[in-house]
């Protein structure tokens, strides 16, 4: 995909539902912060996140955390909810990576319970005067304007601004496209680890029978994988299967 939020290096930007423990969407730049894949998360969920906290640091963060969103209830249109923590993560090659995660609620279900949030895990420096020239998130004039010195602070400062924060990425062309994620049925696709790699080489040109060479699987199987797929995205042929799927993620 050709979107700016997949070009992010220094901050992790993320999707979750709480109601599933289930990430709708994890920008590529986890690689470069933690040495995994965004798939590891969309596959495994926060049952993932929760095993690569430090052993130090999981008591405290399992918590916090739960403890936090159990309370958290929509207060009014104006009012945001904010989930801020700094802890260690195990990363690929077994070092301990200290990250800052700070997580904003965005939809609230028909208890008025957190229900979906964006999220951004951001490294932290051990030097504190880096940390200030650090430029926290840079992807988006509008959310960076909007967000400007946080965490925690600038984030604080609109808790009871939520009109305002709202309004002021609503121009922003990363966010719908992000909201749609979230909003979107289709994201509770139950795709296979199969299933999305014949739809990869589906969108990058491939034949059945290419894509069965590759996969070291027959051709009929995958006829049978391109024809789910259709039906999962409702699209009538390859073309519409490939633009459907590029909206939600799915070839990110």
């Amino acid at each position: 995909m050709n979107n700016h939020i997949d070009k992010i290096k220094d901050v992790t930007v993320y999707l979750l539902n709480f109601r599933q423990g289930k990430y709708l969407y994890v920008s590529p730049s986890i690689f470069d912060l933690l040495g995994y894949l965004p798939e590891r998360f969309l596959d495994k969920g926060l049952e993932h996140l929760y095993s690569l906290i430090h052993p130090a640091d999981y008591p405290r963060i399992l918590k916090e955390h739960a403890g936090f969103v159990n309370q958290i209830t929509r207060k009014g249109n104006d009012s945001i909810n904010i989930i801020h923590h700094k802890y260690r993560l195990q990363h690929d090659r077994q070092q301990w990576v200290w990250v800052e995660n700070t997580g904003i609620i965005l939809t609230y279900g028909a208890d008025n319970k957190p229900e979906n949030c964006i999220g951004f895990l951001k490294k932290l420096s051990y030097s504190p005067s880096e940390i200030r020239q650090k430029t926290w998130i840079n992807f988006s004039n509008n959310l960076a304007k909007a967000l400007h010195g946080a965490p925690p602070n600038g984030l604080a400062a609109l808790t009871n601004k939520r009109s305002a924060f709202f309004s002021e990425i609503s121009s922003d062309t990363s966010f719908p496209q992000l909201m749609e994620i979230m909003l979107d049925q289709k994201s509770d696709l139950n795709i296979s680890r199969r299933e999305k790699e014949v739809l990869q080489l589906i969108a990058t040109g491939l034949s059945t029978k290419e894509i069965a060479d590759q996969l070291f699987i027959s051709n009929t199987t995958v006829i049978s994988h391109r024809k789910n797929l259709l039906q999962k995205f409702t699209a009538k042929n390859t073309a519409e299967l490939i633009n459907k799927a590029s909206k939600h993620f799915w070839l990110g």
